[in-house]
């Protein structure tokens, strides 16, 4: 901030998708409240960490009327607490967090295309968005090699990953 002569203005940070735990998961009702009440049970039983530690958001996949598919994304409370700290102390508020790639998926997905795969690269780590139908529908992080410059490395053993993450998920059909 200092460096940058920032003075006031709205305030965006993004945390990498790597450090962030995703469930995809399916409701027997729509109700974007009762969805947010209900999701910490929910999740406690599909999770191996402990819930109470993780500050807990979702996207909607795909809704109907008696149903509703969301992608719940999960961040340790400490991890955040902490990083938010070192910012404040450093004069940065933010207004928002978020997940790096989300907002690029979603901005492509509200244009054009109805399906694709967006993979964002980091220097250790992937992530790829599924957006099927205009929706985001599956956010996986993939560990990747990086090069001597710090560049993700594309090599087979990614792509074997991406695939079986991607025939795991059975959103979409990879025999085309």
């Amino acid at each position: 901030k200092r460096d940058t002569g920032f003075t006031s203005g709205p305030c965006l940070i993004t945390f990498g998708a790597e450090l962030f735990s995703f469930r995809n998961l399916s409701l027997p009702f729509s109700d974007k409240k009762k969805i947010s009440q209900v999701l910490p049970f929910e999740l406690a039983e599909l999770s191996p960490i402990d819930i109470s530690g993780q500050l807990v958001d979702f996207l909607v996949a795909k809704s109907e009327p008696q149903e509703t598919e969301i992608v719940a994304a999960m961040l340790s409370r400490e991890y955040l607490g902490e990083h938010l700290r070192q910012l404040q102390a450093g004069g940065i508020d933010p207004d928002t967090i978020g997940i790096s790639g989300l907002s690029t998926a979603v901005k492509i997905a509200s244009d054009e295309p109805q399906n694709f795969l967006l993979i964002d690269f980091g220097s250790n780590w992937a992530t790829l968005f599924v957006v099927i139908d205009q929706k985001i529908c599956l956010i996986r992080s993939l560990a990747c090699t990086s090069d001597n410059f710090g560049q993700a490395n594309i090599d087979s053993t990614f792509i074997l990953h991406a695939q079986q993450t991607m025939l795991a998920s059975q959103l979409l059909d990879l025999r085309r």
